[in-house]
């Protein structure tokens, strides 16, 4: 039989690995942090992958993809940019196509990526 508590509790796990593993990834080196801005970087705060991103994603895409990158699900994105869940979907498979990537995980890595 469907166990429907199970499935959420499941479902809750493993959103929180995956906050948990994209935390760990996204963290700054240990060290210094950078007085400025690097020359390469657009502006403070966008990670350089996401910033090359603009070139070839929409903006759309591009706002669905930093948040994903960001952690947040497919039904926090959807509300934050007031879109249905099947649309943030929709965005989010272009711009895995796009990236040539296959996961959430794999996209926040090369969010990130020099």
């Amino acid at each position: 039989m469907l166990d429907l508590a199970g499935a959420r509790r499941t479902a809750d796990a493993a959103r929180q690995r995956l906050s948990t593993l994209t935390t760990a990834i996204l963290a700054p080196p240990p060290g210094p942090a950078p007085s400025a801005v690097s020359p390469a970087s657009p502006a403070a705060g966008v990670p350089r992958g996401i910033a090359r991103w603009r070139t070839f994603l929409t903006e759309r895409e591009l706002e669905v993809a930093q948040l994903v990158a960001q952690g947040a699900s497919n039904r926090e994105i959807a509300e934050s940019l007031y879109l249905s869940v099947r649309t943030v979907e929709v965005y989010l498979g272009r711009a895995f196509r796009k990236l040539g990537v296959t996961t959430r995980v794999e996209l926040a890595v090369r969010a990130h990526e020099d």
